[in-house]
C-alpha cells in the first residue's frame, strides 16, 4: 500500500509541476472530475428529460453540480487543524 501512495504522491508531484499549479488546485480540479464522473452517469439513468439536452447542456449542468458539491464537501470538511 505504501508503494502505491508513493507512486500517487509522485504522479500528483509531476502533474501539479507540468500544470504550474499548485497541489490544492490540482485536489479540487480532481474532486470536480471525479463527481462529474459519478453524476452523470446517475442523470443519464435517472432523469429521463437530461437524455433530450444537448451534450453541451448536459455537461454544463453536470459541471455545475460536481462544483457545488466540490465547494460543499471542501468547506464543510475539517480542517488539519481541528
Amino acid at each position: 500500500m505504501n508503494e502505491i501512495s508513493t507512486a500517487l504522491k509522485t504522479l500528483t508531484d509531476r502533474i501539479t509541476v507540468k500544470l504550474e499549479i499548485g497541489e490544492k488546485h490540482f485536489n479540487v480540479f480532481l474532486c470536480i472530475a471525479l463527481c462529474a464522473l459519478v453524476i452523470y452517469p446517475l442523470l443519464f439513468t435517472a432523469v429521463v428529460h437530461f437524455r433530450t439536452l444537448p451534450l453541451g447542456i448536459q455537461l454544463l449542468i453536470v459541471t455545475g453540480i460536481s462544483v457545488a458539491y466540490s465547494v460543499c464537501l471542501l468547506y464543510t470538511s475539517p480542517s488539519p487543524r481541528d
